[in-house]
C-alpha cells in the first residue's frame, strides 16, 4: 500500500510539473523516482549486513509469567536500520516433526551500526518445554517500501515450570508404619544401632509396648513412648506413567506436569526424600531421580519434559520393569489419565478442568 500511495505521489508531482511548467517540481518529480529505486537497494544493502544471534539458547519460566528474551544485532553496514523484523514461531513440544500448538509473529525492531540487543517478551500458557524458532528476517527501506528477507536458524528453549503449589496431604499412617518397622530393627540390631532417642510423645495404637517410657508415663499420668532417632530419613517413591504422553494434547500434558509438582511438593512437606520413578524408553530402563528440595523437583520436572519423544516406545518391557518396581514395596503412582495411587489404591481421580481446585483447597489421607 505505501508502495503504491508513493507512485501515486511521484506521478502528482509530475503531472504538476508538467500543468504548471515549474522546474522545481519536475526536479523532485526526478528525485522521487530515483529514491524509490534506491529504496530497493538500500533494503538489500541492509540484509546484507545485519546479522542476528539468540543470547541465550535455553532459559525457563513459570507458567503464566512473562520471560524477557533478549537477541543480539550486529550491523556492520554503515548506515543505521530503521526498520526490521524477525519471523518467530513458537510453540511446544515435537512429533514427528512438526511443532504442536504452533503461532507465529513478527518481532520489529530498529538500530545503529555496530551491535545492540532487541528484547522481546514471551509468557507459556503450559507447562513443558517451549520452543522459539527464528526463520525469517526482513530487512526495510527508510520508508518502508521494500523488505528484503534472509534465512536465519536461531532456536530458543523455555521450560515453563508449574506455579509451586503443594498438594495438602496427610500420610501419618505411612510415616507411624516406617518409624515402627524403623524401632523394630533397633531392638533386633540392639541399643547400640541408634545414637539417642529423638524425642518422646504420646503413646498411639500402633505403637509397640517395648517402646513405652514407664517412669515418665508414670510421672504425668499418660502412656508416653520413645521415638528414636532413624538411620536414614523417611523417603517415598512415586512411579510416574508415561505411557502416551507423546501423543498427549498440551492440555493434558499441562495437568499432567502441574499435579506431578504438587504431589512431589506435598510429599516434601511430610518427608525428607522423594524419589521419583519413569520409564525412559531411549535408555531402556527406570530413571530414578532424588528430590529433597523445591529446586531439585524442578531439575526433575525439566528431565521428565526430555522423556516425551521416548515415552511410549517397548510398552511391553516398559510394564514388565514397573510391575518388578511396584512389587519391591509400597509406591505412589500417577498417570497421564490424572489417577493417583497408593499401591492398587486408587486415592483420587484429577480431572483437568478442576484441578487448580483440587490442588489449592483439596486435603487427602492416605
Amino acid at each position: 500500500m505505501r508502495r503504491f500511495l508513493f507512485i501515486l505521489l511521484v506521478l502528482l508531482t509530475f503531472y504538476l510539473a508538467g500543468v504548471y511548467r515549474y522546474l522545481p517540481l519536475m526536479v523532485l518529480s526526478i528525485i522521487e523516482a530515483v529514491y524509490f529505486v534506491l529504496s530497493f537497494f538500500l533494503s538489500l544493502y541492509f540484509r546484507r549486513h545485519l546479522f542476528i544471534e539468540a543470547l541465550r539458547h535455553s532459559d525457563c519460566a513459570k507458567k503464566g509469567e512473562r520471560l524477557v528474551c533478549g537477541i543480539q544485532v550486529v550491523n556492520n553496514g554503515k548506515l543505521p536500520v530503521s526498520r526490521f523484523g524477525i519471523r518467530l514461531w513458537y510453540g511446544y513440544h515435537f512429533h514427528k516433526k512438526k511443532m504442536r500448538k504452533k503461532k507465529s509473529k513478527i518481532i520489529y525492531g530498529g538500530c545503529d551500526c555496530g551491535e545492540s540487543v532487541l528484547n522481546f517478551e514471551i509468557s507459556g500458557q503450559y507447562c513443558g518445554r517451549m520452543y522459539l524458532q527464528m526463520d525469517h528476517l526482513y530487512t526495510y527501506d527508510y520508508l518502508s517500501l521494500f523488505s528484503a528477507r534472509g534465512e536465519i536458524k536461531e532456536n530458543i528453549e523455555v521450560a515453563i515450570f508449574p506455579q509451586e503449589k503443594a498438594l495438602s496431604m496427610d500420610l501419618s499412617s505411612l510415616s507411624y508404619q516406617e518409624t515402627n518397622q524403623s524401632q523394630e530393627l533397633t531392638a533386633q540390631q540392639g541399643a547400640d544401632a541408634h545414637s539417642e532417642i529423638r524425642q518422646l510423645r504420646e503413646y498411639r495404637m500402633e505403637d509397640s509396648d517395648r517402646y513405652i517410657h514407664w517412669k515418665q508415663s508414670a510421672r504425668i499420668g499418660k502412656l508416653v513412648v520413645k521415638e528414636y532417632e532413624r538411620e536414614t530419613d523417611f523417603a517415598v517413591d512415586l512411579l510416574l506413567d508415561v505411557a502416551g504422553l507423546d501423543k498427549a494434547k498440551a492440555a493434558e500434558l499441562d495437568a499432567f506436569y502441574e499435579l506431578t509438582s504438587a504431589i512431589v511438593l506435598g510429599l516434601l512437606k511430610q518427608s525428607a526424600v522423594i524419589r521419583v520413578h519413569w520409564y525412559h524408553a531411549g535408555q531402556k530402563c527406570l530413571v530414578d531421580t532424588k528430590v529433597i528440595c523445591e529446586e531439585q523437583c524442578r531439575d526433575m520436572l525439566l528431565e521428565l519434559y526430555r522423556t516425551e519423544k521416548y515415552a511410549d516406545d517397548s510398552a511391553q518391557e516398559k510394564a514388565e520393569l514397573e510391575t518388578y518396581f511396584m512389587a519391591q514395596g509400597g509406591a505412589f503412582r500417577l498417570g497421564i489419565d490424572l489417577c493417583w495411587y497408593w499401591n492398587e489404591t486408587l486415592i483420587f481421580q484429577f480431572s483437568c478442568k478442576k484441578l487448580e481446585e483440587q490442588i489449592i483447597q483439596g486435603s487427602y489421607v492416605i
